[in-house]
Order: C-alpha cells, then structure tokens, then sequence
C-alpha cells in the first residue's frame, strides 16, 4: 500500500469503532482506571480512579487475570506439548524424545524473556476490554521481546475466516524515540531539525503490518508487509516483512460482525454503576446518621448552633423549643445488603465462584481434584478461544524464531516436511487426562477383582499399551521410559535367565532323583 492509502485505511477503522471506544472507556473508568485514556486525555500522575467509589469489580478483574495466568500459561508448569497430530508417529521413541525436548527449549526461552510480565496485561485487558494485542518481536539477547499494546492506539482487521491479519498500531514519538527505532540515516529531515532545536514536538508514525495480495505472488519468503508511515510527510520511513504474522490479538467472546472483543467487565457494566451509584448514596444515608441535619427554632437560642463534641448552646429561659434532627428512621443496613447483592452479581460475572474452592470442612486432595474439574468446565469455551486466538499463533512465532536461529536438535527423518501442532497442558488439559488415567486404573482394579477367580480375563488388557499410555497421560518425562528395543532386550534376558533357572533346577531334580536311586540300590545290596 501507498502511505496514503495506509493512512486512509486506519481513518476508516478508527471511524468504524467509535461505540466501542466509548464503550472502552466507561469500562475502564471502572474497572481499570490505569488505562483510562482511550477517549479522555490523561496527564502523567494524574488521579484516575477519582469516580470509582467501590472497587469490587477492579479485585474481581484482577483475581481473573491472576488466575488466568496460572490456568493457562503457568510459569512454574510446561503449559504446552507439541505433537504431529499423527498418533503413531508421536508414540515413537524418537519423536517423542525430540518432541519433548523440543518444547522443553521452548518454554525455557519464554521464562528468561518477559513473557510473563507482559502476559498479564493480556489477561487484565481481555477482562475489561476483551480485547489485547500482543507483538512478539526477536531479540538478540532473550531470543524473542513480548509487548502488550494499548487497545486506544492499535486497529485491527480480520480475514475471511475471522481472523485477525491486520493490525494498524498510531505511535506518537518525541525526536528522540524516532531516531532510536530508525537511526539518523532513515529518520525524516523534520525530526532531525526537532532534535537540533531540542523542541518537544510529538510526531506521528503508523506501523503497518498487514498480508501480501495473492494476486502478486513474489519469491520472498516474508508472507506479510511491514510499513512505517511517517505521516506529516505521508512518507514511508522504513518498508520490509515478517514470515509469520508478529501479533497475537486474543478476544475474550466476539458476536460475529464485530471485529473487537466483548469482556466480563462489558456483562457487568450495569451492576458496576448501579453499586458506584448505591455507595454514593449509602455514603450520604450514613453522614445523615452521623452528623444529622437539624432543626432549630427561629428565636429560640442567643447564638448560632454548635454542633461540635463538648459545645454549649445557650437559649432563652422559658422557651420549650428544642434542637432535634430532621431524620430519626434512616435505615443505612438497607443499603448495605442490597450493595452486598450486586457485588455478588459482579463477581459471578467475572467467575469468582468458580475460580475459589467453596468453604466448608476440610476435603481430601480427590475432592478438591473434582470440585477444581468441575469448576473449570464453566470456563472451557471461554479459554478454548484463547487457545485458538493467543497461545497456539504464539507458540508458532516462537518456534519459527528458534528454528531460524538453530535452537532445535535435529529432527527425526520421519518428521521432514511434516506440520507440528500444539496440545496445551493448562489446569483444565491436566484434569481432563489426570480423569482419564484415573478410570483406567479404575478399570483395571475392577478387572483385578475378576481375575482373580477367572485369570484368562487378562488377556483382553494389553498392559504395555496400558502402562504407556498413563504416562503419556500424565506427561512423564519420555528420557525416563525405556524404549521398545531395549524392552525386548530385558525381556529376551529375563526369559533367557528363566530358562536356565528353570533347565538348572531340572538338572538338579535329576541328580537328586539319581542320588535317590543309586542310595536305594546299595541299601538292597543290588
């Protein structure tokens, strides 16, 4: 595209989501007020969460962030296991070695970077906002740099299957931050010219990144376009590619016309007023209690009323007025239950409830295997999207980044030419497979219990099978597990050693039986 035309585009997708910006900031008024900025210009330090009156919804946020975090992309568990999608090629010992191996590099590499730190914005903006661009760049230190972007200055467009393949991020630097990304050699004459006047002049750069027309098919191996806009100029300032597309954009739920997110915030705007609004007005009910408005006869007392601790008021003797409050009923326990109401509708609307273990007697770890399980499943359609739109592109940029760089051992031959995939091992992946090797175990004690009266039930239970597949299951370690030759190779030499045992003691049976013999003979005198 023309800078023209790249201007052009992100006019039209700014104009496109006004509602949603507004929407964004009432949202963020009350639930994140750090980023309170998408329509309201903010100053540095300045108080935003001047409005916020109860702050239920901003813990409730950040308790799904947090546990976000630990569900999905847990820094202290592998999160992800890479397969081929084939399941005999994956149950092979050499691919499953390189696999694992393969995936423990990977996660390595997201630790030492700042994967971590920035993740959790992603979590606190899809909470609120529900939506959260991420670009995941290389790095020449940590290997690759996360960056969560601010939803105000980023523009995203989708692809025929709903998709996001474009995104339009508005930067406006100072002289400085323009010669430090492209160098005085690729820098416009005008930022040059702010920099020897040292003016403070903010100048505004688009960063295109969108796909190449498949109308115009090209050798290069970049599959998408990287365009940085100067637009005073309306002038490109630096113009090259990605192989793969740098940003994940993930969306907590989507109506399909839209391109942008909606979010457990967005469901609980209402409540959350209604409660700002209640504690607002609880607030006065309880001045009232405290310091009530008075009533006070017109000529009653010599000086004005006092209303202070210790404070005497004189009045005219003979006079029978008295200083009484206007509001001798005011029922602020009122309010205070129904606020108790709708926060409760607040947290259930960022899944509170299902993200804390309910209260009560002490449970064995079983028990609160289940209830965890249980718990989960409320929010598998909402994580599943997050699997598709955030974590499988991201672990594709990663890998693609390490394989440029030789990170990787070499790979089986059967692998050649062949797609990986990504299976995640979240909270929710471990107790769906920690279940299923639960009832094969089950399976087999209840199998046991028949085998022990009719033995030839064992024939329908190939254990080999069965052993493997529980620590599959169970993701052990594939270095740990011996593989198949050198199964048969113990086995071959069990069977071998049996066999002589089993020849020795024949042998032995037969010397003792000829022992006996010639001991009889002699005894007969034969």
């Amino acid at each position: 595209m023309t800078p023209t035309e790249v201007d052009r585009k992100v006019q039209d997708l700014s104009g496109a989501r006004g509602t949603f910006e507004t929407h964004w900031q009432e949202v963020t008024d009350f639930i994140l007020p750090r980023k309170n900025d998408i329509t309201t210009r903010r100053f540095p330090g300045e108080k935003r969460n001047i409005q916020v009156l109860d702050n239920t919804a901003m813990f409730s946020n950040e308790l799904l962030a947090a546990a976000m975090h630990t569900m999905l992309t847990n820094p202290n568990t592998m999160w992800f296991e890479l397969t081929t999608g084939d399941k005999e090629i994956d149950d092979r010992d050499d691919v499953r070695v390189w696999l694992q191996d393969t995936q423990n590099r990977i996660f390595n590499v997201l630790v030492n970077s700042n994967f971590n730190t920035e993740v959790h914005e992603v979590y606190l903006d899809l909470g609120a906002i529900g939506t959260s661009p991420m670009v995941i760049n290389e790095d020449p230190r940590s290997v690759v740099l996360f960056s969560t972007k601010p939803i105000k200055d980023v523009f995203i467009d989708e692809n025929n299957n709903g998709m996001v393949d474009e995104v339009y991020q508005v930067f406006n630097w100072n002289w400085k931050k323009v010669i430090q990304q492209f160098g005085e050699k690729g820098t416009p004459e005008k930022v040059i010219k702010a920099r020897k006047g040292n003016e403070n002049t903010l100048f505004r750069i688009i960063h295109a990144i969108y796909p190449k027309r498949i109308d115009k098919p090209t050798k290069s191996p970049m599959q998408f376009h990287s365009q940085w806009v100067f637009h005073q100029d309306l002038a490109n300032i630096l113009v090259g590619g990605f192989r793969e597309f740098p940003y994940v954009v993930p969306r907590w739920s989507k109506v399909s016309s839209e391109k942008y997110g909606r979010s457990p915030g967005m469901t609980a705007l209402p409540e959350i007023k209604t409660l700002n609004k209640m504690v607002e007005t609880t607030l006065k009910g309880a001045q009232k209690v405290t310091d009530p408005p008075l009533m006070v006869p017109d000529d009653g007392f010599i000086t004005n009323v006092r209303t202070r601790p210790g404070s005497l008021n004189f009045f005219r003797a003979g006079s029978q007025d008295r200083i009484t409050p206007i509001f001798n009923d005011t029922r602020i326990d009122f309010g205070f239950q129904a606020m108790s109401e709708r926060r409760q509708r607040v947290r259930e609307a960022f899944f509170v409830d299902q993200l804390r273990l309910p209260a009560g007697p002490q449970k064995t770890a079983t028990e609160v295997e289940q209830l965890s399980e249980e718990q989960l499943r409320l929010l598998g359609p909402f994580l599943a999207r997050q699997q598709n739109e955030f974590l499988r592109p991201l672990i594709d940029r990663v890998f693609a980044i390490m394989d440029r760089r030789g990170m990787f051992l070499e790979a089986p031959e059967i692998l050649a030419g062949r797609r990986l995939d990504v299976n995640y091992a979240s909270v929710i992946g471990r107790s769906q497979r920690v279940a299923q090797s639960r009832n094969i175990i089950r399976t087999m004690e209840q199998i046991g219990v028949i085998g022990s009266v009719m033995p030839e039930v064992f024939d329908n239970i190939d254990g080999d099978k069965a052993a493997r597949g529980i620590t599959k299951l169970n993701s052990f370690p594939q270095d740990m597990l011996r593989n198949k030759t050198e199964i048969a190779q113990i086995r071959e030499q069990r069977a071998e050693a049996q066999a002589d045992a089993e020849k020795r003691e024949q042998q032995r049976e037969t010397a003792d039986n000829v022992s006996k013999i010639s001991a009889a003979r002699q005894a007969q005198g034969v």
